[in-house]
């Protein structure tokens, strides 16, 4: 027959058909629980929250100049142009009239509004609560963010209704995106939503940048 385990034996309560353990002489021996389920707990959640934080990187594909994520700003390849909406009509498009990318819309701008050459960063957007399409986020850079601000306030205070509510983001003599301001943006973030798909916002980042968010 098997010896009754010792003291400080894994087990709470001898196994079937063996009878009490033999009296201790001196103090009772300590069991520290084990360490290793704790160990093994805290590895699986490092693992969890690293697969979370791939997953955002990966949702949000950042592009920087150098192509380094997280460094420097990019200086755009094509410039983005931003000017208030002065008039919209029906295609055809006349002359000194821009068109928008679906071919739905012509534009006629005010003049001035502002020329974006660099960006602080710009990344995809993919769909989510604020609508089933793609979209392109735009951090500009402190001096353009104060002019943009300007330029949606100026948006935003024009007759309720009208073109002049508009704002249009050409890129290369056509509207990409002309949304109507309900209010200041002042904080130099932008997005710029067309009704993309992912392969049509990854052709106007590449257009923008030079290079491709894949």
């Amino acid at each position: 027959m098997a010896n009754p385990p010792s003291p400080g034996s894994p087990f709470d309560t001898p196994p079937p058909g063996y009878g009490p353990p033999p009296p201790v002489k001196g103090p009772a021996p300590v069991t520290l629980p084990p360490r290793n389920p704790v160990i093994t707990a805290l590895v699986a959640a490092a693992i969890l929250v690293l697969l979370i934080a791939g997953a955002t990187v990966v949702g949000f594909q950042l592009l920087r100049d150098g192509g380094d994520p997280g460094t420097d700003p990019v200086d755009l390849r094509q410039p983005l142009l931003v000017q208030q909406v002065a008039r919209v009509q029906p295609p055809p498009c006349p002359a000194g009239t821009l068109r928008e990318t679906a071919g739905t819309e012509c534009f006629t701008l005010e003049p001035g509004g502002m020329t974006v050459r660099r960006l602080e960063e710009i990344r995809l957007v993919p769909p989510g609560p604020q609508g089933p399409d793609w979209a392109i986020a735009l951090t500009l850079t402190r001096a353009d963010a104060a002019i943009f601000g300007k330029l949606t306030t100026r948006a935003m205070t024009a007759d309720s209704g009208t073109a002049a509510n508009r704002i249009a983001m050409v890129v290369g003599d056509v509207v990409v995106s002309a949304p109507v301001v309900t209010g200041a943006i002042t904080g130099g973030q932008v997005q710029i939503s067309g009704r993309f798909d992912r392969p049509a916002a990854e052709r106007l980042i590449e257009r923008l940048t030079g290079r491709s968010p894949s």
